[in-house]
């Protein structure tokens, strides 16, 4: 019986160790003490969220940032769009990670052309370069070939 209080003995004192010498990292917009505003998914009241016209909205509006949701579609194209998985107008549902970029990019909402899936860098080209951005990861597995490190890359 005393085996399991040897194993968890040390990662309590790994905790505490841990917890006494972190320090969070404050970033530049919270030393403002303001409220900031983001727009989720662009403006989505303004236009299609997700949509290169949403976010071009958000910025007309003049809020802060912005969150959106980027994902790789089957040839590993960062897209952003917050669902799995869209209904195409005629046809069956496509699954974002199993459908290319070049049948996802067809898709139209609300039936206007404008409202397209975009890629990540279509989105970056219409935001200021000192616009917040957060940024979720869309992920269906636990190790995603690497999906971050094209979104750094992009970002840098």
């Amino acid at each position: 019986m005393i085996w399991p209080v040897l194993l968890i003995i040390p990662f309590v004192i790994s905790f505490f160790c841990y917890k006494r010498s972190w320090h969070p990292h404050i970033l530049l917009f919270f030393s403002k003490k303001e409220l900031i505003r983001i727009g989720h998914r662009g403006a989505p009241l303004l236009a299609h969220e997700n949509t290169v016209s949403s976010f071009i909205k958000a910025v007309e509006a003049d809020i802060d940032g912005i969150e959106l949701d980027v994902q790789f579609s089957s040839d590993k194209q960062l897209i952003v769009y917050h669902d799995w998985a869209c209904e195409a107008l005629i046809g069956p549902v496509k699954y974002i990670d199993k459908t290319p970029y070049s049948e996802l990019k067809k898709i139209r909402f609300n039936n206007k052309n404008i409202n397209k899936i975009p890629l990540f860098n279509e989105v970056l080209d219409v935001l200021p370069e000192n616009y917040i951005k957060i940024i979720e990861i869309k992920s269906r597995h636990v190790f995603d070939a690497g999906i971050e490190k094209n979104i750094l890359y992009i970002l840098e």
